[in-house]
Order: structure tokens, then sequence, then C-alpha cells
């Protein structure tokens, strides 16, 4: 009796742990193609709209914190702004560690309001797009308003205040593309998990 219930006790135990294994080879997978995604959205055109370019390596980091912790989204961000300053942007100027700072700071803003939406449950609702809007407008002020522009001033050796009116009309725009892409994506991924779950019963 007493072996029988050590058997089944085993048997669950190393289910939980095939079973935790096999999410952590997931994890660091996805981790690796949407890092691998990041470095290439470097390459991406911008889109022009007037005088502003808008760039699109926001979006590989944006599903990343649809699907993976904030610490393994964190870590996409820093390498991920590294390694593209070596491959694409080292012509431009000095590595700036406030850009890498404010893009981390970024994506953790997202993280933390959207935590939710690790849940294999959670499905995209009303509460989603008050989310999405809330991390939009607020990681655009407090990243790029502030540190991305405190850390240009910094590297160009001008005032803060200086920089700041010629950004403001781009982070404006930048915050309606984050919306429409957030709801995109998190719209996008509720159908994936839906599916996936349908499957599994």
């Amino acid at each position: 009796m007493d072996t029988e219930t050590s058997d089944k006790n085993f048997s669950v135990s190393d289910q939980e742990e095939m079973s935790q294994q096999s999410e952590l080879v997931q994890t660091v997978a996805a981790v690796g193609l949407l890092l691998a995604l990041t470095i290439a959205s470097g390459y991406l055109p911008s889109i022009k709209t007037g005088v502003i370019r808008i760039g699109l390596d926001f979006v590989p980091l944006m599903i990343a914190v649809f699907l993976v912790k904030w610490y393994w989204v964190t870590f996409i961000a820093v390498i991920g702004d590294i390694v593209k300053y070596f491959l694409i942007n080292s012509a431009f100027g000095a590595f700036n560690p406030g850009i890498t700072l404010s893009s981390v700071t970024f994506y953790l803003i997202w993280s933390i309001l959207l935590c939710s939406a690790l849940n294999q449950n959670w499905r995209f609702s009303r509460k989603t797009v008050v989310e999405i809007v809330i991390a939009s407008i607020l990681s655009t002020v407090i990243s790029n308003v502030f540190i991305s522009t405190w850390a240009l001033a910094w590297q160009q050796g001008k005032s803060w205040l200086l920089l700041l009116p010629a950004r403001l009309p781009s982070e404006g725009v930048k915050v309606i593309l984050y919306i429409v892409f957030g709801l995109a994506i998190a719209e996008i991924i509720s159908k994936f998990k839906e599916y996936r779950n349908s499957r599994d019963y």
C-alpha cells in the first residue's frame, strides 16, 4: 500500500517537473525568437508623417509583454538595444545607456499594467483597452518625453528644455500608434490563447 502511494506521488511529482521543464524550454525559445525579431526590427524602415519619423522596432517587445514575464522583457530590451547599437547605430555616435534605460522603463510599465495577459485564461476585454491606453500614455510620458529626452540632452550637451518642444509632436503621434498596435496585438494573442485552449480540451 505504501509502495503504491509512493509510486503515485513520484509519478505526480515527475509529471510536474517535466511540465515545468517543458514550460521553461518554450519560454526560452520564445525569448530567443523575440530577441531575434527585436534586433531584425532595427532594419525596418521608419514610418514618415511629414517631418516626424517613427520606427517600428517597438512591435516585437510589445508582443513580448503579452507572452513572457517582466524580467524576460527587460532582458530582451537590454540585449536587443545593445546589439542593435553595434550592428546598426554605432556609426551615429557613442552608445547612450540612457536610451537603453528609457527602453527598459517603457516596457516595464507595459509589463506591470498588462501582467494579467500572462494568464492562460486571459481574454481581450474592455479592461484590456483601458490598460493599453494608460500604458501607452504613461510609458510615453515617463520613458520617451522625460528619460529619453534627458539622455539625448546629456549626450549632446544641450538643455533638456531645449530639446523637449521639438520632441512633443512626434511623441503625441507615437501614443496613438502604441494604442493601435497594442490593441491589435492583444486581440491576436487573445484569439490564439482561445484557440490553443480549445485544442487542449
